[in-house]
């Protein structure tokens, strides 16, 4: 697929994030927490996501590294635009929504750079360092913990996430 390692590396998109630093190469999405240790982002994050993978619009937690706080997912597309939006973008948004309630997931951060389109046209939903269970930041498992419209850096109510974000 790659010719080389140069070819390669102009597949490779690097980014820096309030809470992490992450790179995206073509088959996987890497993500170093290196904020935010206190709000325990990386253990929320990893938790979350065991919950959510039951879902195909989830990204798959391909392994972590609890020392480094380091999480592998596999890439699943790029942030939505206007022009890579699918038709049936808000009937599958609104799935995802529905998924989350059933659940009892709450995001709280949903932004563009959260709702990814792949290829196929297909809507996934990443980022849930900042997600929580039953509307605790805590989720049940002991980390650090508030009510999710507390959380630090404010709160972006999932429902209004469309209207809120002008998709």
């Amino acid at each position: 697929m790659y010719s080389n390692i140069l070819e390669l590396q102009k597949n490779i998109t690097f980014r820096k994030g309030r809470t992490s630093k992450s790179f995206t190469a073509p088959f996987i999405f890497v993500k170093y927490v290196i904020h935010k240790r206190k709000q325990q982002v990386y253990q929320r994050e990893k938790y979350i996501c065991s919950i959510l993978m039951k879902f195909d619009w989830c990204p798959k937690l391909l392994y972590s590294d609890d020392k480094n706080r380091i999480l592998i997912f596999n890439n699943v597309g790029v942030p939505v635009t206007p022009e890579n939006k699918p038709k049936d973008f808000e009937k599958q948004f609104n799935k995802i929504l529905s998924d989350m309630k059933s659940v009892n997931v709450q995001h709280n951060d949903i932004g563009r750079e959260e709702i990814l389109i792949d290829h196929q046209g297909k809507v996934h939903l990443c980022d849930f360092g900042w997600a929580s269970l039953n509307e605790r930041m805590g989720c049940g498992i002991g980390i650090w913990d508030c009510h999710h419209k507390d959380k630090p850096g404010g709160y972006a109510d999932d429902s209004n996430t469309l209207s809120r974000l002008r998709l």
